[in-house]
């Protein structure tokens, strides 16, 4: 581990929680921090953070829809957001953003991009079983650009025709979408651990949380697995796996997942949190390359979503990876 940066609890006159997907904007020297604030604590928004000597400040970006509109609280029947990742375009002009959806008010998951102000230019057509057959709050959750310009999008946890949900005995399947322009969408499957812990009678889970390109074969995956307390609060358990996308089958984007029919990505374990930050990682949910991060050690950036507790900080986590072979033939190293 490197550095750890604690950020400010409001900014704006608007709290600072919720945090769950960041980027890093090269053209702005700026870092994009995504909130999955509902409009409840203030309007659905991001923030632009600086860094001047590790010293960081905060200025808030609403996020507007395509008329410049803010984004509703739940329950107004129309469309709020639950925003999970955000990506610098390839362009570095706009940003992808996803929502996990609103299925209170009848709307499913989608990706989105937008331009610096934060207002809605355009929309990425996602998988009809993606926007239908997702589990609430489990679905959207990672994106990431690879180099050759296609982006992936990661689900939480299995769609229900999948199968179900990673248990304290049972992995899961997960589906992760490549999608290019000129192509159609291709999918493959991904194995999402068991759950790490759980205490009886009390709630627990497991899925992606991010997912970050590392070539255009090999995924980063952040894996967090919550284990509810018994005050009723969650500790985290998160481990990052890389994950080898070539020789991964594609499977159908509308028949459920056979996990003995197909192969699904391969991946091996990089960092346990538990290992690293024994006192607690907290929920790791977004993850982004630490500027000028090239070569065989790279930088990784790490932020938690504190679910605006007032007793937990938003905190940047710097820590450097061990070193990443080149892809060999057979697609792995």
């Amino acid at each position: 581990m490197i550095e750890r940066i604690v950020l400010p609890p409001s900014a704006a006159g608007e709290a600072v929680g919720g945090i769950s997907g960041i980027d890093y904007d090269r053209r702005r020297r700026a870092w994009l921090l995504i909130s999955d604030d509902k409009s409840q604590h203030g309007p659905a928004r991001l923030y632009r953070l600086r860094l001047t000597r590790m010293r960081p400040s905060l200025a808030p970006v609403l996020l507007r829809d395509e008329r410049g509109g803010v984004y509703p609280a739940p329950g107004s029947g129309k469309e709020a957001i639950d925003g999970e990742a955000i990506r610098l375009t390839p362009d570095g002009q706009r940003f992808a953003w996803s929502s996990e959806g609103d299925a209170e008010d009848g709307f499913g998951p989608a990706v989105r991009i937008s331009d610096a102000g934060g207002r809605v230019r355009d929309s990425i057509p996602l998988p009809a079983a993606i926007k239908t057959d997702g589990r609430p709050n489990r679905t959207v959750e990672g994106l990431a650009f690879t180099p050759d310009h296609a982006l992936w999008v990661a689900m939480e946890a299995p769609l229900r025709r999948d199968g179900p949900a990673a248990d304290i005995d049972h992995a899961a399947l997960v589906r992760f979408t490549r999608i290019a322009p000129g192509a159609p969408p291709r999918q493959i499957g991904y194995r999402v651990d068991p759950i790490v812990r759980q205490r009886p009678n009390r709630l627990a889970d497991n899925g992606v949380s991010e997912i970050l390109a590392v070539d255009d074969d090999r995924l980063l995956v952040l894996e967090r697995s919550g284990e509810q307390q018994d005050d009723g609060r969650f500790a985290f358990h998160c481990r990052l796996y890389l994950a080898y996308l070539r020789g991964a089958d594609p499977v159908s984007l509308t028949a459920p997942l056979d996990p003995s029919r197909v192969r699904v990505a391969t991946k091996r374990l990089l960092v346990d949190f538990d290992r690293l930050m024994p006192t607690g990682s907290g929920n790791l949910e977004g993850m982004a390359w630490w500027p000028g991060a090239h070569g065989r050690h790279r930088r990784l950036v790490l932020v938690n979503d504190n679910n605006f507790a007032p007793d937990e900080a938003t905190i940047l986590t710097v820590i450097e990876l061990p070193p990443l072979s080149p892809l060999s033939r057979d697609g792995l190293g």
